[in-house]
């Protein structure tokens, strides 16, 4: 909010240099430049920000800001949370103090808004009364206005946005000599032509939600003088007398009284004597310009533009400076002995030479990348989510070799990245650059289970809130928590397919446990409990048919104990048949790794 006011105190000071250059010229082309100063508060400059990086353009490399550039980019963009002056930075408001704020600009709405309701209410209640009304001596009116008269003692007024009225207090054809009443209602008339009343309204909402700012008072009251003027001068154009219109305005002045709502544009706003004196001298500025229409025209479009095009150029680097940061500096892939996940051949040391590296599981520093493996699970390790459970078809299509020739790929990033980096985005990249792979996701609906709860409800304990630390996998923390405070899957005893399985699930959500069990069914699982919360599950079971196979008993092992269905009975919980979205990955294209 800070950054937006700033914005648009300066976008109004420059309204305020605009109109002075053009004082000389009329009062219409002054009138808009405040219109357009009102309705910078209603449109943050970010908006166009975020517009200019959706339609951003890539570069082949970063482009170099210009001075100018980065002076837009520092007026577009927020302040950062803290500002630091000198050797110390204030902190942040508290949350009171923010509450305290917020009570007391929702009071001034109120009171602002209450007040611009109770003037509406009255000219309501005018126009409700009113009767038509219809004087041969009025000039053509347009065919969307409607006249009427009203008892009451309200100054001639334009009533309402796109059905407007033409509300004459009774008895103004006596009290007024036709060429003033004529003169009065032309000026009424160009209230309707420049949609005036439908202005004054966006203002109203301005003031509504900025009443505490100083410069929206003082913006409407340059809009409410520059507009009455600019309907003097209308008036003028039109042949009328200036001491007929200036008397008939003193007349109205005389016995009616101005109207309590601004949006219904009257006849005596503004600065009244300055108007007088200035329709007496039966003078009116000229137009603008060729040239003044150009300049505020270009003005107008570059203060737009501006943030849009500053936008462009940064997301285009921003983009630029991410596809090389994404990409390794030098890779080498060549095929590796042993087999998938045998031993192969691995990464270099400092003078250059070769040393035996296990294939299979990554030999990672935050900067390197060494293993040896088979494409499909080079595939399976950039592509799938860390921790989502996987499936034996996950990956559709593509030549046998993918799931049958080794290769090593050895890999070096121009600085550390971290693994989720190198693993991800990094090897994505790699893959697609030498063996041209070209591969997409779908979400197919399949045969799968739904966990749900059983009537007794579920008699797994729940946990305290903050008993545990949740963690993404996809994003680890650099400084990650002591093993015993971290929810999910914690090692509880040996592993023996043989006799069985013993899992101990710390602080799981129900979505969370649906994943586990996925990964042990081999089936999607989709959680249908509704219920929130954290639960600890400690789960008996020797794996069968219904499981993984790379869960599953060895053969001819003697292993008793109850079915992984059967366990989940003793927490109240049971899967059921079901259908369940399930993602696979399908190889558009893909060949061989081209030459080093």
């Amino acid at each position: 909010m800070i950054n937006h006011l700033w914005q648009s105190t300066l976008f109004g000071l420059a309204a305020a240099v605009a109109a002075f250059t053009v004082r000389k010229r009329n009062a219409q082309a002054r009138y808009w430049i405040w219109v357009i100063a009102s309705a910078k508060f209603l449109v943050p400059l970010t908006l166009f920000a975020m517009i200019g990086s959706e339609l951003h353009f890539a570069h082949d490399a970063a482009p170099t800001a210009q001075p100018v550039t980065q002076a837009i980019a520092k007026v577009s963009e927020p302040f950062p949370d803290t500002i630091s002056f000198g050797a110390s930075a204030p902190t942040k408001p508290s949350a009171r103090a923010a509450w305290w704020l917020t009570g007391i600009w929702a009071c001034g709405v109120l009171a602002i808004a209450w007040t611009k309701l109770r003037g509406w209410r009255e000219v309501r209640a005018a126009l409700q009364a009113s009767t038509k009304l219809t004087l041969p001596q009025l000039p053509t009116l347009p065919a969307n206005v409607d006249i009427r008269t009203s008892s009451g003692l309200l100054e001639p007024s334009i009533i309402g946005w796109f059905k407007p009225v033409l509300m004459l207090p009774s008895g103004i054809a006596e009290q007024l000599q036709p060429a003033e009443l004529q003169a009065v209602i032309t000026h009424e008339l160009a209230h309707v032509k420049r949609r005036d009343n439908l202005v004054s309204a966006l203002h109203m909402l301005v003031e509504t939600i900025f009443w505490f700012h100083p410069l929206v008072w003082w913006i409407g009251a340059r809009m409410l003088e520059e507009r009455e003027r600019a309907c003097d001068e209308t008036v003028l154009r039109s042949g009328a007398a200036p001491a007929d219109y200036a008397e008939g305005i003193l007349k109205v002045c005389r016995i009616y009284v101005e109207s309590p709502f601004r949006a219904a544009a009257g006849v005596t706003g503004a600065d009244l004597k300055r108007r007088v004196r200035d329709i007496l001298r039966g003078q009116f500025a000229p137009d603008l310009n060729a040239a003044q229409k150009s300049a505020l025209a270009v003005t107008a479009m570059c203060l737009l533009a501006a943030p849009v095009w500053v936008a462009m150029t940064r997301a285009a680097s921003v983009q630029a400076q991410s596809a090389v940061q994404q990409k390794f500096e030098v890779a080498s892939i060549r095929p590796c002995t042993g087999g998938p996940f045998g031993t192969g051949r691995g990464g270099g040391d400092s003078k250059g030479k070769l040393k035996e590296a296990k294939g299979g599981a990554p030999i990672q520093s935050p900067d390197k990348f060494t293993m040896c493996a088979t494409l499909s699970n080079f595939i399976r390790l950039a592509y799938f989510p860390p921790g989502a459970p996987m499936y034996p078809d996950w990956l559709q299509g593509g030549p046998a070799w993918i799931s049958s020739d080794a290769y090593m790929i050895n890999a070096k990033a121009s600085q550390a990245v971290g693994f989720q980096t190198l693993r991800g985005p990094m090897l994505r990249a790699l893959l697609a650059e030498r063996f041209h792979l070209q591969i997409h996701s779908e979400n197919r609906e399949t045969l799968g289970f739904a966990l749900t709860v059983n009537r007794g409800g579920i008699k797994a304990p729940k946990i305290a809130e903050g008993s545990c630390i949740p963690l993404d996998v996809k994003n680890p923390p650099a400084d990650p928590p002591p093993v015993d405070r971290i929810c999910g899957l914690v090692p509880d005893g040996p592993l023996n397919r043989s006799s069985g399985m013993h899992v101990y699930l710390r602080g799981d959500t129900l979505p969370d446990f649906a994943q586990f069990l996925s990964a042990m069914t081999s089936k999607p699982v989709v959680d249908r409990t509704g219920l929130s919360g954290r639960y600890d599950f400690r789960l008996d079971f020797v794996p069968d048919e219904d499981t993984t196979p790379s869960v599953q008993s060895p053969p001819g092992a003697a292993a008793n104990g109850p079915s992984l269905f059967t366990a989940l009975q003793e927490f109240g919980l049971r899967l059921e048949s079901a259908k369940a979205p399930r993602e696979y990955f399908v190889i558009d294209h893909v060949e061989r790794p081209t030459e080093n």
